[in-house]
């Protein structure tokens, strides 16, 4: 009971202390300066010209557009979402949703999903079992952590780390290793500069520094999508069929092996899951079968309870 009580005066605290709260469906327009607001429930606020906002919250299933001005600090939680087409935002914490399509963000951390299709981001840390795509824009340092994911498949990159047993995917063409790097497969191992073209014809090169025995950085021609076990180009129940098959057992791409760990295990699991219907499918129907939901949702709760 205390606890609850505790928390319970947390957030009126935290509620009396911003400059504009919303609640339920509210939406604000914000082009002024502000030191703090909060989103709650379904509301939303656009960030417009002429705003400064000092810390900015968003929770549950709020949201949050940025199409200029300057914000300090965005924290995203729950299922809210920030999009940002345009201004600026020093630190960007990810643990909602979030697209970017324009504008700098200096700092972005996320452990869930985000996706980077332009503008500039300095700096990317993914962690837990966040999700990073990015497919246009400017990145100077991408870091990997934990079992986080990476896909990219564009833009302008500087350098970047792997740790732990993180995941990072470059869909290209035309790959080209420097000194220090070789290939296990489809597997890159060591640190030197990778390089290669993207599919608008865009040749891009990127320093990497750090790779560390248990992190898969992985270079795939654009048929390949990670957790597409049979190459159909699409991420379905055919692929988990394949790869629930080959637990503990498979040792290929075509078997569930989507890190190349030489074993089929529950971070593959985590990889196609996260990819679920990625791609084209090839027949009309996109919706697992009743069985393989059911498959799914078993996996869901053994990843989630090792």
């Amino acid at each position: 009971m205390k606890l609850v009580i505790l928390a319970v005066i947390g957030l009126l605290g935290a509620v009396a202390n911003a400059d504009f709260v919303l609640w339920d469906d509210e939406q604000l327009t914000v082009d002024s300066s502000h030191s703090s607001g909060r989103l709650y429930d379904q509301s939303k606020a656009w960030i417009v010209a002429g705003a400064s906002v000092t810390n900015l919250y968003a929770y549950q299933t709020s949201a949050v557009d940025i199409s200029a001005g300057a914000v300090s600090t965005l924290d995203t939680y729950d299922t809210s979402t920030a999009t940002v087409s345009g201004g600026s935002v020093y630190n960007l914490h990810g643990r909602g949703n979030v697209n970017i399509s324009g504008g700098s963000v200096k700092y972005l951390d996320a452990n869930s999903a985000a996706s980077i299709s332009g503008g500039t981001v300095s700096n990317i840390y993914a962690y837990d079992s966040g999700s990073i795509s990015v497919s246009d824009g400017n990145v100077n340092s991408l870091r990997a952590a934990d079992a986080s994911t990476m896909n990219i498949s564009g833009g302008n990159l500087n350098r970047m780390d792997a740790y732990h047993n993180s995941t990072v995917a470059f869909v290209a063409q035309d790959f080209r290793l420097g000194g220090g790097l070789s290939l296990d497969g489809n597997r890159v191992l060591g640190s030197g500069t990778l390089s290669g073209e993207w599919y608008d014809g865009t040749r891009w090169t990127v320093d990497i520094y750090r790779n560390d025995p248990g992190a898969t950085i992985l270079i795939l021609p654009r048929t390949e999508i990670i957790g597409d076990a049979d190459l159909s180009g699409y991420v379905d129940d055919d692929d988990l069929s394949l790869l629930l098959a080959n637990w503990n057992s498979g040792t290929t791409w075509g078997q569930g092996d989507f890190n190349l760990s030489g074993n089929v295990n529950d971070h593959d699991l985590s990889l196609l899951l996260a990819n679920w219907n990625a791609g084209v499918p090839g027949a009309p129907a996109a919706i697992p079968e009743p069985t393989a939901l059911l498959l799914l949702i078993g996996g869901l709760v053994f990843v989630r309870r090792r």
